[in-house]
């Protein structure tokens, strides 16, 4: 932490992790009965966020110096181990926050401590701090722009933290480094500074990954839950429509089969996985897995309440069975009860074609979204869960009405 600050901060009591784990017990039984609604919102409930944060569970890594317990890692995932065991997404999103909250008071100027913890530890942080953005000088600070995977937590952060490359008021990469490697290892070998003709050998060791796919964003649909107004799904059975008037309003159904209502806790697994549905590859354009695919597509749409649209495409070859021809003279002959000789039927075989990839076309109301051009250029391959997940005919997603 920056001297100063470490110098001129009150220190604070130390707060045991024995009485992080007196607070937990008042606070499991809630955690665990809000895991269903957690699950289905696809972010922790507004209860449970706040109970933690006044039990100071979202803060115990942080700093003494601007106000955090500062417990040891070792305690602090005692403390985690209960939460995740009550409910996952609950301990993971507890990590996130003490993980990046702590950097940050470590590594931030003064100025910045003084900003961010002027009310004490008690903030929340969310974010991704892989570099998939630039940011460029502006008065007063800095303008970013890019695209990031995930950030757990966000939907409660105050703060949000991203990886950016620095560019200079104009947009142009200030400073690079390009990394050479020996191509069998992989081995950083030789460096390169910006765009200069000659490089240098060099003893430090850094494994390069060398798959394009592992560098690049999988991200094609990135909604929040929050923002989603209406699903529309074509499926088996027919079309359904799913509205509802706010966030926190209930689903209503359209186009539903006869006499079964809607199951309200079904419409979240579906809206997760298309909301943040990602690529795993990439095909061409051309490639006869793409094109087989696209025959047999479902259609989904997502609107949000400011009125965006995206649709999407999802679809793949089945797979095939075919009959083998029988091979001649191969039948086993067996005496029956009477004596005579009898022929054993020959079980069929078949030869079996394995269903092909997943394959998502995206398009997104909004012109200026990326994920338009990318279509342009390549068809993109998603996870065989993405698809079966999702349900495949309208009866998946209602139950019997009850009775009146």
């Amino acid at each position: 932490m920056n001297v100063s600050v470490q110098r001129a901060a009150k220190q604070p009591e130390a707060v045991p992790a024995s009485e992080f784990h007196k607070r937990l017990d008042e606070l499991l039984p809630m955690i665990e009965a809000q895991a269903n609604e957690a699950e289905t919102l696809g972010y922790l409930t507004d209860d449970v966020v706040a109970a933690m944060r006044k039990a100071g569970i979202y803060t115990m890594l942080f700093p003494q110096a601007v106000g955090g317990a500062e417990l040891s890692p070792f305690d602090a995932m005692t403390v985690i181990e209960r939460l995740s065991y009550a409910h996952a997404s609950v301990g993971w999103c507890v990590i996130g926050n003490n993980m990046e909250g702590t950097t940050m008071a470590i590594y931030i100027e003064d100025e910045g401590i003084k900003k961010v913890f002027a009310g004490g530890p008690d903030i929340t942080i969310a974010g991704n701090g892989v570099p998939r953005g630039f940011a460029r000088p502006v008065e007063g600070g800095y303008m970013i722009r890019g695209n990031w995977a995930y950030g757990s937590g966000i939907q409660h952060a105050e703060w949000v933290h991203s990886g950016c490359f620095l560019t200079d008021a104009a947009g142009k990469e200030l400073w690079s480094v390009t990394l050479g490697k020996t191509p069998d290892a992989g081995n950083g070998k030789f460096i390169r500074f910006g765009n200069e003709s000659r490089a240098f050998f060099s003893g430090t060791h850094v494994w390069l990954e060398t798959d394009p796919k592992a560098w690049a964003d999988s991200q094609l649909v990135g909604l929040k839950a929050d923002n989603v107004a209406k699903v529309s799904l074509s499926l088996a059975g027919g079309s359904v429509e799913l509205t509802r008037a706010k966030k926190d309003a209930p689903w209503t159904a359209t186009g539903g089969p006869a006499g079964r209502e809607l199951a309200q806790e079904m419409v979240g697994p579906v809206l997760t996985t298309l909301a943040d549905l990602r690529f795993s590859d990439t095909l061409a354009k051309d490639d006869p897995a793409a094109r087989a695919a696209s025959a047999f597509a479902k259609s989904y749409a997502l609107t949000t309440f400011d009125g965006r649209t995206i649709d999407i495409s999802m679809g793949r070859k089945p797979e095939v069975k075919t009959l083998k021809a029988p091979v001649a003279d191969t039948a086993p002959i067996t005496t029956g009860a009477d004596g005579k000789p009898e022929t054993k039927p020959i079980t069929p075989e078949f030869d079996t074609t394995p269903a092909g990839p997943v394959v998502a076309v995206v398009s997104n109301s909004d012109g200026h979204a990326g994920v338009n051009a990318m279509m342009a250029k390549r068809s993109f391959v998603v996870d065989d869960y993405a698809f079966t997940g999702l349900p495949q005919k309208a009866d998946d997603l209602f139950l019997a009405a009850k009775a009146k």
